[in-house]
């Protein structure tokens, strides 16, 4: 079953987005792929933070950052965001997943 949400966003800053030349803008705008990416992003800090909160994540003490996940837990965070909330995931094999979601702008 295909559901359509439509959702109006502004934009209440200055926004820059990336291109294959980091100094210049790119003039396409705001794509899809970066939407996503920046959904990813969130949703693996969110999830990491709510398993860090209940006690699941651990972490390995490093001198250069506070705490570094372990393979276990980025194989768990990737999992959840990816199979789990449906936003793409790469595992081994048949696991692999593309993004349940399309995103048009």
């Amino acid at each position: 079953m295909i559901k359509e949400l439509v959702i109006e966003v502004q934009n209440s800053t200055p926004l820059l987005v990336g291109w294959y030349d980091p100094l210049k803008q790119d003039v396409i705008g705001l794509r899809p792929t970066e939407i996503k990416g920046l959904w990813r992003w969130w949703a693996r800090a969110f999830i990491a933070g709510a398993l860090y909160d209940l006690g699941i994540l651990k972490g390995e003490e490093s001198n250069e950052v506070l705490l570094t996940p372990t393979k276990d837990s980025v194989i768990t965070i990737s999992y959840l965001v990816g199979k789990v909330l449906g936003l793409g995931y790469v595992g081994r094999g048949e696991e692999s997943e593309a993004s349940r979601f399309t995103l048009y702008v």
